[in-house]
């Protein structure tokens, strides 16, 4: 399958084909927007879309230079939309502990410029016909183009962690959710199966300009 690949940053897309796949429970639409739409808000995203013109995935990548003021648009977030959803506030929390222990510049330090790809989503009736690879691929484009000399993806899901290794990406970092726990011990996302751990990997971009066939 070769679906059409498009550069957009359409939010309420991107929550249409995430809504039937999303890894967390007793987590609420407006919520679910709230995360999606700042995670795609600073990002370069493409689309895939069928020959009918349905949207099937989407990708939203950054940019991260090790000389940034902030090494992720998570800390832009103000104050305001964390304190007006709770659990918003709980997965920006998450977000900004993965991303201090998997620290990509202390580990790598001959890297100084990496693609960040921050969501991946691909709608369930289209799993398993390349178009997670396709999207893999344009984040690979993008990043060639930005002279990044890495590739980095969170996988909060089996689904994205599955894609990422299949295309040679290494997992640097895993924290299982049943030991994320807040200060009274307890567990912050109870997470669907098979969803058990948020991961993180990487690949130099020279090995993957070798994954294409």
């Amino acid at each position: 399958m070769n679906p059409n690949l498009e550069g957009e940053n359409t939010t309420e897309d991107a929550y249409r084909v995430d809504e039937g796949q999303w890894v967390f429970g007793g987590v609420e639409r407006e919520t679910r927007t709230l995360i999606i739409g700042k995670l795609l808000l600073e990002g370069l995203t493409f689309k895939a879309v069928s020959l009918d013109g349905d949207l099937i995935g989407v990708i939203s990548n950054e940019i991260v230079a090790r000389d940034s003021e902030h090494q992720s648009n998570f800390s832009s977030y103000n104050t305001e939309d964390q304190e007006n959803c709770v659990k918003f506030k709980e997965f920006m929390t998450l977000f900004q502990k993965v991303d201090q222990e998997s620290n990509i510049f202390e580990r790598y330090p001959d890297v100084n410029r990496i693609m960040d790809i921050k969501v991946v989503a691909v709608n369930e009736a289209f799993r398993g016909l390349g178009v997670c690879k396709a999207l893999f691929y344009k984040s690979k484009e993008l990043a060639l183009e930005n002279e990044c000399s890495m590739v980095r993806v969170d996988c909060s899901s089996n689904f994205s962690a599955s894609a990422a290794e299949k295309l040679g990406f290494q997992c640097i970092y895993s924290l299982l959710y049943e030991e994320y726990k807040n200060e009274k011990g307890e567990v912050i996302f109870n997470s669907l199966p098979p969803h058990k751990q948020f991961k993180v990997y990487v690949i130099p971009i020279r090995k993957y300009l070798h994954t294409d066939n």
